[in-house]
Formats: structure tokens, C-alpha cells, sequence
């Protein structure tokens, strides 16, 4: 997506619990003090993290990795949800 001549960055976000440094980025973009940029996706490994809420509320999707053992291990048969999204960052 493009805006003028400056090409919009979209942007994944990584939680774990309430997301108050998501809701700020969200605020941030949403008054373009983070000009050219959206939020395409906020990801937890924690289903019941109070973030996934706030993003849902804010319009913004999400998706929940759970994880497997001490680490994430994401096993899927296609592309990663930062490719489906087009996360650049």
C-alpha cells in the first residue's frame, strides 16, 4: 500500500499480557507520530493475554501461537503469519 510517494510499513506486534506497549504503538500510529505505518497483526503465545482483546477492540487482527515447551515452536504447513499479514516490521 502506498500513501503519496511514501510506501506504508506494516507492522507485527508480539505480546504476552496486557499490551500496554502495543496499545501505545496502536496510539502512536493512529496520530501519526509513527507516520506511514499500520499495524497488520498482534501475536501471543498466551491465549487469554489481555492485548489480544485491546487489539481486537482497536480493529486490529490477531492470532495466538501457543507455545510448545520453553520456546515457540510454530509448526505450519504454509507461510508464517508474518508473510500472510506482509509484515514488514
Amino acid at each position: 500500500m502506498t500513501l503519496g510517494t511514501a510506501s506504508i510499513k506494516r507492522l507485527g506486534i508480539l505480546i504476552s499480557g496486557r499490551g500496554s506497549n502495543m496499545v501505545a504503538l496502536a496510539e502512536a500510529v493512529q496520530a501519526d507520530r509513527i507516520p506511514n505505518a499500520e499495524i497488520a497483526i498482534v501475536i501471543s503465545d498466551q491465549p487469554n493475554a489481555a492485548g489480544l482483546a485491546k487489539a481486537q477492540e482497536r480493529g486490529i487482527e490477531t492470532l495466538v501461537i501457543e507455545r510448545g515447551g520453553r520456546a515457540f515452536q510454530f509448526r505450519a504447513t504454509g507461510p508464517s503469519p508474518v508473510r500472510r499479514h506482509s509484515v514488514d516490521h
